[in-house]
């Protein structure tokens, strides 16, 4: 079997400018991806379909991939 055909699960930290990009791009080829984030703020964006910020070529990207891309909130550490 080829292992790049297969399906994985790829784990993210920031859904900022790499974290968030990479994620979507992996789930766009559809793997598996969780993407934490210590701000609140960005999960509630992507959980809501918007995406925290601007890159060309993203745009609906996490929302199409919503089934693949998982956001759970990662709350900061004292």
């Amino acid at each position: 079997m080829d292992r790049l055909a297969s399906t994985q699960r790829v784990a993210v930290f920031g859904a900022s400018y790499i974290g968030l990009v990479a994620g979507a791009c992996f789930a766009e080829l559809g793997h598996q991806v969780t993407i934490r984030d210590i701000q609140p703020e960005r999960i509630r964006l992507l959980n809501a379909g918007d995406v925290p910020i601007y890159e060309p070529g993203l745009g609906d990207m996490p929302a199409r991939n919503k089934e693949r891309l998982t956001t759970p909130w990662t709350p900061r550490r004292p």
